[in-house]
């Protein structure tokens, strides 16, 4: 929303001059003019899986592994913020 915010206070066109996107799919991003394209993040499946590594850690299932990178899909979600007009030419 700050980034929106400094465009416009700048006159930056969006998406014509700049395309902006921005993380967790807020309800109000599609209320925003021009409406905001978001990058849609399964925040309750993050938090499942963070929360059950710690507590196996905790509860010392597991010797303390280490570090791991876990792939959780996430979703774009593409509104008026990061498309462009198509040129007729």
């Amino acid at each position: 929303m700050g980034c929106l915010a400094a465009l416009r206070q700048r006159r930056i066109g969006i998406p014509d001059d700049i395309s902006l996107i921005g993380f967790t799919n807020l309800t109000v991003a599609d209320m925003l003019s021009p409406s905001m394209s978001t990058v849609e993040q399964p925040a309750k499946e993050i938090g499942q899986e963070a929360v059950g590594r710690l507590l196996d850690l905790i509860e010392q299932k597991h010797r303390a592994a280490p570090p791991a990178t876990l792939t959780i899909p996430t979703t774009m979600v593409v509104r008026e913020s990061s498309s462009r007009p198509a040129v007729v030419v």
